[in-house]
Parts: C-alpha cells; sequence; structure tokens
C-alpha cells in the first residue's frame, strides 16, 4: 500500500540532528520562547498532494516538489509512520522556504 497526500499536504524526510550543519541544539527544558522563536527545521519533501483547492473548485498546484529540501517552522506537522519510515505531514503553509 502507499501513501497519497491530499491537497496542500506535503510529507517531508526530517534530517536528523547531524545533517543540520550551523544549527544550535536547544535542550527541552529550555524556556518556551526560546525553543520557538526564530527556529527552522530542514528536510527533503518526499510527496505532495495535487494543491490548494480554490473556491472555485480549481486546484492551485503546490510550490514545492518531490526532492526539494526545505525549511520549515519547527513545531509544524504531524509525526506519521508511513511506508516503515517516519515522516512529517504538514501543510503547505508551513514551509518557510526551499532551499536552492
Amino acid at each position: 500500500m502507499t501513501f497519497r497526500p491530499l491537497y496542500n499536504q506535503i510529507v517531508v524526510r526530517m534530517d536528523s540532528p547531524k545533517e543540520m550543519h550551523g544549527a544550535l541544539h536547544i535542550p527541552d527544558n529550555a524556556p518556551e520562547s526560546s525553543r520557538t522563536s526564530g527556529h527552522a527545521a530542514f528536510g527533503t519533501v518526499l510527496k505532495t498532494g495535487e494543491g490548494h483547492r480554490r473556491k472555485n473548485g480549481s486546484i492551485q498546484p503546490l510550490d514545492v516538489k518531490p526532492g526539494d529540501r526545505i525549511a520549515y517552522h519547527r513545531n509544524a506537522g504531524e509525526r506519521h509512520l508511513i511506508e516503515g519510515e517516519t515522516v512529517l505531514l504538514i501543510p503547505e503553509e508551513h514551509v518557510l522556504g526551499v532551499l536552492e
């Protein structure tokens, strides 16, 4: 069985902490403001939905595609076990940008 995300959802393989060059490790017991402000996570897009459904019923394609390396809000989305791999499922709105 394979998984196909719907609409604006993106399946992301999260980078391991070893792959996050230049990132600071912020412990879980740090104050909430230290853990969330200005902190991004990185990963690779594995699959995407078709796009955003507009009010007129048409579909607006997503700006990201499988293979893109992205930065996204650290607390975005939900972790799921899909096709034997723990991945992140996030809406496109939580993507900060594509790394080129």
